[in-house]
């Protein structure tokens, strides 16, 4: 049973300084992303995956504008709304689209809440336009 123990106590500054670096990783490709949209190579990228025919990539660049709050894709999203047929990627959109928090792709959102042929959509945006209605309020309170 030492041994065990004094394993676990000779890994754990190999394991503490992985975390670290993993943390600096992190810290550092979130401000690279950032630098990266302004690169004008990377926008017509992103907006190429936006539009792709792969679901698995417009998933992944819907996911990757709401998560990175990049508002300047605002509209592309909006006009991909308009088109898609998978609901489960309309919600991403929705969310995306609130995670930017553009008062334009918001109005497409609520449009969603009345007319979207699916019911689930329906009330999954009726809850993400009402999340960014306390938002505002909250903001405008404050």
């Amino acid at each position: 049973m030492k041994k065990n123990f004094t394993k676990t106590v000779k890994a754990s500054p190999a394991i503490l300084m992985l975390m670290m670096l993993l943390f600096t990783v992190t810290l550092n490709a979130q401000n690279n992303l950032k630098d990266l949209t302004q690169n004008a190579y990377a926008k017509e990228n992103l907006l190429k995956a936006l539009d792709s025919k792969n679901e698995g990539v417009r998933k992944s660049a819907i996911y990757m504008v709401g998560s990175y709050k990049l508002a300047e894709f605002a509209n592309v999203l909006v006009d991909r709304l308009e088109k898609e047929n998978n609901e489960s990627i309309r919600l991403l959109i929705a969310y995306a689209l609130f995670e930017t928090m553009d008062a334009e792709g918001l109005d497409a959102v609520k449009v969603l809440v009345n007319k979207d042929k699916s019911q689930k959509v329906r009330n999954i945006s009726s809850l993400i336009y009402q999340e960014y209605k306390n938002k505002l309020e909250g903001t405008a309170s404050s």
